[in-house]
C-alpha cells in the first residue's frame, strides 16, 4: 500500500473527482460512513450501558467527515448520546460539508453545539466529560502552520480531557507531509483516509497517531496510480503472499537450516531466544555456533537446537581461530543462512573473527547486535566486499555508531539517512524502532505498521534477527524476508500484549506468541 505525502492524496482526491466523476459529496459521505462504523465497532467494546460521543468539528472537508459521522453513529443507534461540537462560525460553511450540515440539523437538530468561542467551548466540557470517546475532525492533512485562536484551545482542551480520542484522517495539528507538530491532538487511533501518509510516520507524527486504521473509501486503482510513491506500507494480504506454502511430502531439509553464530559468558541467552524464533517461523533446523565453554549451558536451555563448539578467548567469546573450523561445518551440514551476532561479545579477535566471516560467507547473512559493532568499528563499505547477499538489523543507536551521526538527529530523518545508506552500501537495512523502515538499493522501501512499545524490551531484536534468518533459510530474497520478519514479530508482539499487557512483555512472550501471528 503506497504511503503519500498530503499533496499527493489531495491530487488522488482531485483525479477521483474531475477525471473520474465521482461526486466530491459521494467521498465526503463514504468517508463518514467509514468512521462511523469504526467508531459504533469501539463504542461495543467499552463496558458501559450508555454510549457517549463528542465529535469537534471546524470548517473543511475533515470536519464535513465528522458531521457525516455523526448523522451515521445516530441513524445506527439513536439512543447514542452524541454532541458535535462545531468550532467555527456558521457562515464559514460551504460547499459539501455545509450540505452534509443542513442535512444533520434538519432530521438531529438537538445534536449539535456551536462553540466559535472560548466561553461556549468552556461550557462544552459537561458533555466531553461523559463522554466515551472523543473524535477529532478539526483538520485534515491540508493543514499547514500552527494551530491559532478557537481550533488552537479546542486541541488543548480535547488533550486535557484524560478520554480516548480517535481522529480523522489525520490528528488535528500534525503536518500531513512533514510529520511536523507544535501543538496537535494526542489520539489512540487515526482513522486515515484512502491511503497512510508521510506525517503519520515520521517526525512527530508518531508520537500523536496512536493506532492507525487506513479506511477504504474506494479509490479507484486509477487514481490511486495517478500519483508516484517509492515507499509502501506493509499489509497483512501482501505479506502472507510472500510466504511459500508448506507442502505435505516435505522434510527438515526442505524449509532450510540456519547457522546462528553468538553467544559468550552470560549473553546465552540472545542465541537461545533467536534459535527458538527461528524454529518457530518455520526453519527447518537451527544450529547455535558458540564459544566451546557456554555449549552446555545452550544445550541445556534450548533443545530443539543442534551446537557446534568453537574456539574461544580468554573472555569466552568466539576467537579468531573459529573461522577455519567453521566453514567445512557449514558446508556438510548444509548451511542455508546465517545470523551472526547475538550475544558475541566485543573481544579484540572475536571482531576479527566477525569482519573475516561477512567477507567470506558464501550463504545469506543476517547481521545483528554485536557483528554490527564490529562493523562499525571497521569499515561499513565492507559490505560491498561481501560474497553473499546481507541484512543488517540495527536500532538507532547502533545505526549511529554505522554512520557518525547522532541518535536523535536519525530519528529526526529515519527515511532518508536508510535510504543514503542503501544507495551507498550493497545490503537491506532494517531500521528498528517505531514504524520499522525497510530499505534496499533499487528496491522499493517499505514501512512497517506492527508492534507497540512491549517490545522495546531486552531480547526482543534477537527474535526478530532468529526469524529473519529462518525466512532467509526458506529462500525468500532479502527484502522479502525482511518484511515479513518485522512484519510478524511486530503482530506478535501485538498477540503477547493482549495477554501480558505491554508493560510486563518479555522477549519470550514474542516467541510464545509466533504462532497466533502466523495464523491470523
Amino acid at each position: 500500500m503506497k504511503v503519500v505525502t498530503a499533496q499527493q492524496m489531495a491530487q488522488i482526491d482531485e483525479y477521483a473527482i474531475k477525471k473520474l466523476g465521482i461526486p466530491s459529496a459521494h467521498l465526503m459521505e463514504t468517508a463518514g460512513i467509514k468512521v462511523a462504523e469504526y467508531v459504533h465497532a469501539f463504542l461495543q467494546k467499552i463496558p458501559s450501558n450508555k454510549k457517549s460521543i463528542v465529535l469537534f468539528a471546524w470548517k473543511g472537508n475533515n470536519g464535513g467527515d465528522a458531521i457525516v459521522a455523526a448523522h451515521c453513529l445516530l441513524d445506527k443507534d439513536p439512543t447514542i448520546d452524541l454532541k458535535l461540537i462545531y468550532l467555527a462560525p456558521i457562515d464559514k460553511l460551504q460547499g459539501d460539508a455545509l450540505f452534509h450540515y443542513s442535512r444533520l440539523l434538519e432530521k438531529y437538530p438537538s445534536s449539535i453545539i456551536h462553540a466559535d468561542t472560548p466561553e461556549q467551548l468552556k461550557e462544552t466540557e459537561r458533555y466531553v466529560q461523559s463522554a466515551n470517546v472523543i473524535i477529532d475532525g478539526i483538520f485534515g492533512t491540508g493543514f499547514l502552520g500552527e494551530p491559532i485562536g478557537q481550533p488552537a484551545e479546542a486541541i488543548k482542551f480535547i488533550n486535557s480531557c484524560r478520554k480516548p480520542i480517535i481522529a480523522i484522517d489525520i490528528p488535528s495539528g500534525v503536518n500531513g507531509t512533514t510529520g511536523k507538530a507544535s501543538l496537535a491532538v494526542k489520539a489512540q487511533i487515526t482513522l486515515t483516509i484512502g491511503l497512510p501518509k508521510y506525517g503519520l510516520l515520521f517526525a512527530d507524527g508518531p508520537e500523536y497517531t496512536g493506532k492507525i486504521q487506513v479506511i477504504d473509501i474506494g479509490f479507484p486503482t486509477e487514481a490511486i496510480n495517478s500519483v508516484e510513491s517509492n515507499l509502501h506500507y506493509l499489509t497483512k494480504r501482501w505479506i502472507k503472499g510472500l510466504l511459500p506454502e508448506r507442502q505435505e511430502n516435505s522434510h527438515k531439509n526442505t524449509f532450510g537450516h540456519l547457522f546462528i553464530i553468538g553467544g559468550s559468558s552470560g549473553l546465552t541467552g540472545s542465541v537461545i531466544l533467536a534459535a527458538q524464533a527461528a524454529l518457530r517461523s518455520g526453519c527447518g533446523m537451527v544450529t547455535v555456533c558458540c564459544p566451546e565453554s557456554v555449549n552446555s549451558v545452550i544445550e541445556s536451555g534450548f533443545t530443539e537446537a543442534i551446537t557446534c563448539s568453537l574456539p574461544e578467548t580468554d573472555k569466552k567469546t568466539i576467537h579468531h581461530l573459529a573461522l577455519g573450523q567453521l566453514f567445512p561445518v557449514m558446508k556438510d551440514r548444509r548451511c542455508s543462512s546465517v545470523l551472526i551476532g547475538p550475544g558475541l561479545g566485543k573481544h579484540p579477535q572475536t571482531t576479527k573473527f566477525v569482519i573475516d566471516f561477512i567477507q567470506k560467507c558464501p550463504y545469506p547473512l543476517a547481521i545483528d547486535a554485536d557483528a554490527l559493532n564490529a562493523l562499525a568499528m571497521v569499515n561499513t563499505n565492507l559490505l560491498n566486499k561481501t560474497a553473499s547477499p546481507t541484512v543488517i538489523t540495527p536500532h538507532p543507536g547502533e545505526f549511529s555508531r554505522l554512520i557518525h551521526k547522532d541518535t536523535d538527529d536519525i530519528q529526526s530523518h529515519r527515511l532518508s539517512y536508510a535510504e543514503y545508506f542503501t544507495k551507498n552500501h550493497n545490503t537491506t537495512l532494517i531500521l528498528k524502532g517505531k514504524n520499522t523502515l525497510i530499505t534496499a538499493k533499487n528496491s522499493p522501501r517499505f514501512i512497517n505498521p506492527t508492534g507497540n512499545n512491549g517490545l522495546a524490551t531486552a531480547g526482543s531484536g534477537d527474535v526478530l534477527a532468529g526469524m529473519l534468518g529462518a525466512f532467509l533459510a526458506l529462500g525468500l530474497p532479502s527484502i522479502k524476508a525482511a518484511c515479513c520478519a518485522t512484519f510478524y514479530h511486530g503482530m506478535a508482539g501485538e498477540f503477547a500484549a493482549k495477554t501480558f499487557g505491554t508493560r510486563s512483555m518479555i522477549a519470550s512472550d514474542i516467541v510464545h506468541s509466533l504462532h497466533h501471528a502466523f495464523r491470523a
